[in-house]
């Protein structure tokens, strides 16, 4: 029963990918990532007052040291946060 879970899960995330990377592509936009929306809605977060410890526990990151690297090189790319 789990393998067929993880089958159909497999099955949405191709989906998912393909119809985002068909939109990018329609928009012409290049050089971005669906892995990009994972900093925007972390920074959008913060930015309506989550805490860092939101952004850790909903991102999946195991420890805080990891949430704050990537804080710190979205800081550093000029990306606010």
């Amino acid at each position: 029963m789990l393998s067929e879970h993880l089958i159909l899960w497999q099955e949405v995330l191709v989906n998912v990918e393909t119809a985002f990377k068909s939109a990018l592509k329609r928009a012409g936009i290049e050089d971005f990532h669906f892995h990009n929306l994972h900093h925007t809605f972390a920074s959008q977060l913060i930015m309506r007052g989550g805490t860092l410890e939101e952004v850790q526990e909903i991102l999946g990151h195991k420890t805080m040291a990891m949430t704050l690297r990537a804080r710190e090189k979205r800081s550093r790319s000029g990306v606010r946060s």
